[in-house]
């Protein structure tokens, strides 16, 4: 697939996959039925199609090769294992949206990693955004970032859903925005 490409895994595919190349796509959906398992190798950056994972496995790299997701994380079933490396979240949109969600019955692990959460909202001038990490109940991560880019420096926040709260393993880096919630 290509940068235009969403890469689908569904029920009717039952092998795994290895990107062992660099690897840049619209979007990823991991659909309910998959039983593979996706292993990553080489960067993966994923575009406004957001990655939506219903069911299966994914692994991330071992070494630092990069996940960076320009849209939303979706993991809605099976299990995910994020990059050593860094792996970033974040979109550019106007208003309240969340960009980071692991529901109930579905297992992220971060690997040692660092997950960068880099929401923006570059064209929504005068106007406060709010992106929200939407959790079951708890996540833990290793090293956490929050670096924020936005039109309205400083005002927009990112906050985790009611209820919900981030641990930081390791490391809790803030940069810009306003943060609300439990982190």
């Amino acid at each position: 697939p290509g940068s235009g490409d969403v890469a689908i895994f569904d029920a009717d595919c039952d092998n795994g996959a290895t990107i062992n190349s660099a690897l840049n796509v619209a979007g990823v959906t991991v659909q309910t039925g998959y039983i593979g398992t996706i292993t990553q190798s080489a960067a993966l950056t994923v575009g406004s199609s957001h990655y939506t994972q219903n069911d299966g496995v994914f692994t991330g790299s071992s070494g630092t090769a990069a996940i960076d997701i320009n849209g939303r994380f979706i993991l809605n079933g099976g299990t995910f294992t994020a990059t050593k490396g860094t792996m970033t979240v974040g979109l550019d949109s106007c208003g309240s949206v969340t960009i980071f969600t692991v529901a109930a019955g579905a297992t992220f692990t971060h690997n040692s990693g660092t997950v960068k959460f880099d929401p923006a909202d570059s064209s929504c001038a005068g106007t406060a955004s709010a992106f929200t990490v939407d959790v079951d109940t708890s996540l833990t991560l290793n090293y956490v970032t929050i670096a924020m880019g936005s039109a309205t420096a400083g005002s927009d926040n990112i906050t985790t859903a009611a209820g919900d709260k981030i641990i930081a393993a390791g490391n809790f880096t803030h940069t810009d925005g306003t943060l609300k919630g439990t982190w």
